[in-house]
């Protein structure tokens, strides 16, 4: 009979990686709004890659993935995306405007070092004997650092860190600036997640080293366990908190695309402070003209500057503004701006 801690993460891994394919799915499949969508697909990808890492791990620990099992050819190591892609999604969920550019692919190099070395690694199976001499020198030397040290955790815990204090960086920075920041709620949440990160990074890191240093780590994985336990606990953190806020307005004011007619632009932003001041999503049954009345404009116009300049529907506008109202209440106060 197999003891409760080990009954219990089990359990935490299949939950994680249950939870994460489901609110990834959510993700993908919400009406959010459009400046959430790209933050949204790239919080639903990592979402995917953790729960992934999960499930190797739990067909791990049940010895369903093993190096002496067929599926050890066939799971892929994927330990070096996290940080990247943390990072990415803070860029694109606190600050306006961004994208993804073709030198952002870089942010991935490691990534791709790792399936290349975790599959040069894998080949040496094809090679060995039971003999040291049946490997090459690379072969052996690779197969030592990558099986019998926490080399891959390592890195991929430096990366969420390294990563982890640069969004943090980033985004101070961002806030600084003007008026494209981060609603105070929103900012808050974000930080807290990346220093959730952050913390994990540094503790597994020293976990990790000290098991090295100190104890049997080459045989004895059960170590690691408390580091994947909390990253399924990360992950569901951090599903749920996507899901919940998917819908959210999370800037005061946006920045408009550059390539729209100024006049445009001008009625989106004293639409925006309309909203802003006079609240009047609000009021049951509004409607376009109604808008249009108090800016003193063709309700088309409206309507017009919605779907360009701010790329929404009338309704989806609306109704983000309610949902945002609702959920500034349960924060508790808002700040004023």
């Amino acid at each position: 009979m197999q003891p409760f801690w080990h009954t219990l993460f089990l359990l935490l891994l299949l939950l994680g990686a249950v939870q994460g394919i489901v609110m990834g799915i959510l993700l993908l499949r919400g009406s959010s709004a459009h400046t959430q969508r790209l933050a949204n697909t790239l919080l639903a990808i990592l979402l995917f890659f953790s729960a992934y890492r999960l499930g190797v791990v739990f067909l791990k620990v049940q010895g369903l993935a093993g190096v002496d099992h067929w599926s050890y050819h066939l799971l892929i190591e994927l330990n070096w995306v996290y940080g990247p892609l943390l990072y990415l999604y803070a860029m694109a969920y606190g600050r306006p405007g961004f994208a993804l550019r073709r030198r952002q692919a870089l942010h991935f190099a490691p990534a791709l070092i790792e399936f290349a070395f975790s599959n040069f690694v894998k080949s040496q199976n094809f090679y060995w004997d039971g003999s040291r001499e049946s490997l090459s020198w690379a072969g052996y030397y690779g197969y030592v650092l990558w099986m019998h040290t926490p080399f891959p955790y390592l890195v991929a815990m430096g990366l969420i860190l390294g990563y982890g204090l640069h969004a943090l960086h980033r985004l101070r920075a961002a806030q600084a600036k003007a008026p494209f920041a981060l609603r105070p709620a929103a900012y808050r949440r974000l930080r807290r997640l990346l220093r959730a990160y952050v913390a994990f990074a540094v503790c597994f890191l020293l976990a990790a080293g000290a098991d090295y240093l100190f104890f049997d780590y080459a045989f004895d994985p059960r170590y690691l366990y408390p580091g994947f336990g909390i990253m399924a606990l990360l992950t569901y953190g951090l599903g749920l908190q996507g899901v919940l806020h998917r819908q959210e307005i999370q800037f005061d004011k946006l920045p408009p695309p550059a390539d729209i007619d100024p006049r445009l632009q001008e009625l989106a932003l004293r639409l925006e402070a309309l909203m802003r001041t006079e609240k009047p999503y609000l009021e049951p049954g509004l409607a376009v003209a109604d808008l249009a009345a108090r800016l003193e404009v063709k309700p088309f116009l409206v309507s017009r500057a919605l779907n360009t300049a701010l790329q929404q529907s009338f309704p989806e506008y609306v109704n983000r503004y309610r949902v945002a109202e609702l959920r500034d209440r349960l924060d508790g106060p808002r700040t004023a701006h």
